[in-house]
């Protein structure tokens, strides 16, 4: 089950929790799911952007061939602009990864069962 579903199973079974312990705990991970939820969001746009501004890139070096222009000063800005982007995008991939590891919990008593299997 993907964070957004997950997310939405969660807050539509919330109201129906009468338990003030499983209310509490579907709270946290709603707010757990929707930091990963921003974190992904952040994740692709920023690991999307080196692709586009690449392509943008082949573009400027193709025309500042043809025009005898020297673009090597926008070329390289745009190039540390996409590193940027991309580590950048790594970096709240790998942050998302870590509340999603953090927040997965799995009762003793099933492990043990699959063990048993």
């Amino acid at each position: 089950m993907c964070v957004v579903d997950r997310a939405r199973h969660q807050e539509q079974s919330f109201d129906a929790i009468e338990d003030p312990g499983k209310k509490n705990l579907c709270r946290s991970e709603l707010s757990a799911l929707e930091k990963r939820m921003t974190y992904n969001h952040w994740s692709i746009n920023f690991c999307s952007a080196p692709a586009l501004i690449t392509a943008v890139l082949v573009a400027i070096l193709f025309v500042s061939d043809f025009a005898r222009w020297d673009a090597s000063g926008l070329i390289a800005t745009l190039y540390i602009i996409a590193m940027a982007a991309m580590i950048v995008g790594i970096f709240s991939f790998l942050a998302e990864i870590r509340i999603a590891t953090q927040t997965v919990h799995v009762s003793a008593h099933v492990l043990r069962e699959m063990r048993d299997c």
